[in-house]
């Protein structure tokens, strides 16, 4: 006949070992302020302490509907806590924190801070610290990569930095310079050396050219006779098509870094 496990002495602040039905100590260690099961060094701070490490192994189970269960995944610097289904074969749930600091959702190896695999339903605003909205294009070898450099579109949807000016081709602006990073970058893919992002819309610094035509705010830019830099537009009818953003601040002077508020027309 089964019998209930026993507390060997009254609770209080030392932890109380529980003894199985034959006498001894079980795995079960319980104090006023938390419960232990296998743990030779329980956390101080935890209300319940569980211990099972290695690769695969569960920790807890939720034994809802369909059951949940908290696992390790790899072991050593690479264990990671994986919420997932208990049925292996019935699995269309997965969350998971590495030790990286990496958030999965749906996905067992995340490749960012979050990274999830599947749709994403917001009822509220989005809130994005960065300037523009990019996206990546392929860049031809021989262009110039540094970024607020301007861009036209070449052969086989590639693109290059400018090198005339007034150009019709102008795609946007190599994003990423001063302290103005994209607040979201489209079109990104693995294992591709030479994509890099083009804001498209949005603030973003680029490179510029006074040295003919001072810059004020609000001018309209245009690519310059430089390779990869924008200039004022002066000539209306050339800008038609060519024009890529408004200046937010101005240069008198030479070459150098102005914030623009890209707008292609």
């Amino acid at each position: 006949m089964p019998q209930n496990l026993q507390l060997d002495a009254n609770l209080d602040a030392t932890d109380q070992v529980v003894k199985d039905q034959s006498g001894g100590p079980s795995l079960l260690t319980l104090s006023t302020q938390r419960v232990t099961i296998q743990s030779n060094n329980p956390s101080t701070e935890a209300v319940l302490c569980v211990a099972n490490p290695g690769d695969g192994n569960a920790l807890l189970m939720l034994g809802t509907a369909r059951a949940w269960v908290f696992k390790q995944t790899g072991s050593s610097a690479s264990a990671a806590l994986e919420l997932t289904a208990a049925n292996p074969n019935n699995n269309n749930k997965n969350f998971i924190i590495n030790t990286d600091g990496h958030v999965g959702i749906g996905t067992q190896t995340p490749q960012a801070k979050l990274d999830v695999n599947g749709s994403i339903a917001v009822s509220d605003d989005i809130i994005l610290v960065g300037g523009d909205c990019a996206e990546e294009f392929e860049i031809q070898d021989d262009s110039e990569t540094e970024p607020g450099t301007v861009m036209v579109i070449e052969s086989d949807q590639r693109l290059r930095h400018s090198s005339q000016a007034y150009d019709h081709r102008v795609a946007g602006i190599l994003a990423g310079a001063g302290n103005i990073k994209p607040g979201i970058i489209l079109g990104r893919r693995a294992n591709t050396d030479r994509r890099f992002p083009i804001a498209l819309s949005g603030t973003t610094y680029c490179r510029v050219d006074a040295s003919i035509h001072p810059i004020n705010i609000g001018d309209m830019l245009t690519s310059s006779y430089r390779p990869g830099f924008a200039m004022k537009a002066m000539d209306r009818e050339r800008s038609f098509g060519a024009v890529l953003g408004k200046a937010l601040s101005g240069l008198t002077d030479g070459v150098g870094l102005v914030p623009v508020l890209v707008s292609l027309q």
